[in-house]
């Protein structure tokens, strides 16, 4: 959390600039119990080799509050099969680049 000075009213203020959305509690509890099964990854998860989820950052720009310039987002979307090996594929390349 990060204070602001509002540019509308003078005062200041607490600001969440990240809020991160996790899985569904509903989810969460079928794979604790076993009732789902998963692979995963900080960034990526499978579930049922049927479910391909993915660990967005979506950024929103915010006005008028000082030097906060973003409310960031973490949220998990799922992707079809295709959409989620072109993921992993970039994630493989982006991971050689750095290491080159």
């Amino acid at each position: 959390m990060k204070d602001f000075v509002c540019n509308k009213c003078g005062k200041r203020h607490k600001f969440f600039s990240t809020i991160d959305f996790g899985l569904p509690k509903a989810v969460v509890d079928d794979l604790m119990s076993g009732a789902l099964k998963s692979e995963k990854a900080e960034r990526w998860m499978i579930i049922n080799q049927q479910y391909f989820l993915i660990k967005t950052l979506i950024k929103l720009p915010v006005i008028g509050v000082g030097n906060i310039t973003n409310l960031s987002i973490l949220a998990w979307v799922t992707v079809s099969k295709s959409n989620f090996i072109n993921y992993i594929d970039s994630l493989r390349k982006e991971s050689s680049i750095e290491y080159e």
